[in-house]
Parts: C-alpha cells; structure tokens; sequence
C-alpha cells in the first residue's frame, strides 16, 4: 500500500504566496549594482548587466529573505543609536542614501551614516550592516571583512569614495548567535577607483569578458554549478534572452542616469523599451550559441550554424523562436 503523503501546509503556502505578492515584480537593477562590484567573475558581471539571462523571480521565500536583511539593518542602526551615536539614513528627500558612478550605470543604496562611535566620537563614517551564517561570520572575525568577505567591503569602500568620506564603519550580525562584529575601515581611493574603473571597462565592453572558468564541472567552478543565474547562457549553448540590451544596435551611453541608445532607430531607449525589445533585435554574435557564417546588410539578418550543424538566420523578419 503506497504512503500517505504528507499534507500540504495551506498557512505556509498563503503566507509565501502573500509575500510574493507583495514583490510582484521580477527583480532586474538597471546597471551593475554597488553590491556586485567584488564579483570575481567579469563575464557575470557583463551578463547581468545585458540582460542576457531570465531575471530573478522573488518568491515568497525570497521575499521573506530580503526582508530579513532589512530588520537585520535597522536592528544595527537601532543599536548604534541605543549607543548615543547619531545614526543619518535617509537623505534630504526621506530616502535611503542612494549612490552612482559610470553615467548611472553603476548604483547602489547605502545603509547610513554615523558620528559618535566610541572609538572616534567626532569621526563621520559610512555605514554598512549586514548578517551572515555563522561560517561566513567567523571568517570576517578571523580575517576582517576584507579577506573574510571581500564583496562586502567593496560595498562600504565604494559608497565611502562615492560619498567623498574617509571611514567607513561595518557591522556584522551572526545568525547563528546573534553575535554583533564592529571593523571600521579607512577608505582605500586608489581601490575603490580601480574597482569602478573595472566595472565601467565591462559596461562598455562589446562582447561578454571571457569565462572564469572553462569547465563548469572542475572542482574550482562549484559557483558556476550552484550559483551562478547565467549558467545556461555561459555554459549550456542557451540563446541569451532578447532585450535591447543583448542587441548589437543598443549602447549604454557614459552620461546622464543609466541612459542607452538605439542606433538602429536614432532614439534614447527607456527601461520599458529595453526590457521590451523590438523586431529589429540583432543579437550580440557572443550572446549566439553558434558561429557566423553570412551577415546580409541589406536585409539586417546574420545567419549562424549553431552547435548542433543546423542553420539559424537572426534578423528583423525572424519570428523569434529561437531565442
């Protein structure tokens, strides 16, 4: 006699189906977020940025997830005030601290700032808090946060040289214990330039950087298996995904707010036409798991033999099946 399965815990699902609702929409930055500038890999970076992969759906799991990470905040920056520091997180405009760099194309939010920290009372820092498991944690308590977890440093530095200020403070809350880690930093400007000089060099590459690692199967490349959203477009000769961003006509431009053009029409492109794309798409050759073997100008189409010898021809007519 085959088992009962066991019954589905309606309360559960109605509260993660409550919470993805209450982040209905599908989670895509408009250019390479402060947060990732430490990613080690260069061609996740330019992906993300493109587009190229399906973006990340917040799930009521999810949702509960990223809300965690704001009560872990605010629980910190509470902390600080319990302490006698004056704790500044939003701006004149009531909003959180929001910075950018490369024409918009690099942006990110900032937890707050602080003066009156025992150890400099008179000191302005950047504030930065975050959690973390407890082997993560450990980590940062052994190493400090910028060989225990580089990407969070890289996060404080930045919003520091962004914001043209000298110390940064950051907090770290153990999930496990509850334990609180306090390391305040000087601003390295000749890193922080670096990093940002970095991401400006991928933003306006043509082509995706090459891959960090070869073979997804080796022992180092356990992030590209279990990690990594671009997986399928990187490694398993899946078609990127058609927006404006993975079109050869479509270029971010070095001013303004996260702004692009279209050279195909002669226009700016808004983030709704971008995410949209239009029957002209022509995609980035990289972005084609196959090789060119024809490009037809007058009939703006390029004809690839893909991996598996058969023939594919891009261009406006195309239906679009493929991609």
């Amino acid at each position: 006699m085959a088992p009962i399965p066991r019954p589905v815990n309606h309360t559960v699902e109605a509260i993660y189906r409550a919470y993805a609702e209450s982040r209905a929409r599908s989670y895509e930055g408009l250019g390479v977020s402060i947060s990732n500038l430490g990613e080690e890999c260069e061609r996740a970076v330019w992906y993300g940025f493109r587009w190229a992969s399906p973006p990340e759906v917040v799930t009521g799991l999810k949702a509960i997830t990223f809300e965690t990470g704001d009560i872990e905040e605010e629980r910190l920056l509470t902390a600080l005030r319990m302490i006698g520091c004056e704790v500044v997180d939003r701006d004149e405009r009531g909003r959180q601290f929001r910075y950018s760099a490369a024409g918009g194309h690099i942006r990110g939010k900032a937890d707050g700032r602080t003066v009156g920290l025992p150890e400099a009372p008179k000191t302005w820092h950047m504030v930065e808090c975050k959690s973390a498991k407890e082997k993560y944690y450990n980590e940062i308590v052994k190493k400090g946060v910028k060989l225990g977890y580089y990407a969070h440093y890289v996060q404080l530095l930045t919003y520091c040289y962004l914001a043209g200020m000298d110390r940064g403070l950051y907090l770290c809350r153990n999930k496990n214990t509850g334990e609180v880690y306090a390391e305040r930093i000087e601003v390295d400007r000749e890193e922080a330039i670096r990093l940002i000089a970095r991401a400006e060099r991928i933003i306006h590459a043509a082509e995706p950087p090459p891959k960090l690692h070869e073979d997804p199967e080796a022992k180092m490349a356990w992030k590209c298996r279990s990690m990594c959203a671009h997986m399928a477009t990187c490694h398993e000769r899946a078609f990127a995904r058609v927006t404006c961003r993975t079109c050869i006509h479509a270029t971010p431009l070095p001013h303004g707010d996260a702004e692009w053009n279209c050279a195909r029409f002669g226009k700016p492109l808004s983030p709704e036409e971008q995410r949209a794309g239009c029957p002209a798409h022509l995609f980035i050759p990289a972005t084609v798991p196959g090789e060119v073997v024809e490009v037809d100008e007058d009939a703006e189409t390029v004809t690839y033999r893909l991996g598996d010898g058969s023939a594919w021809t891009d261009g406006a007519k195309n239906d679009g099946a493929a991609a």
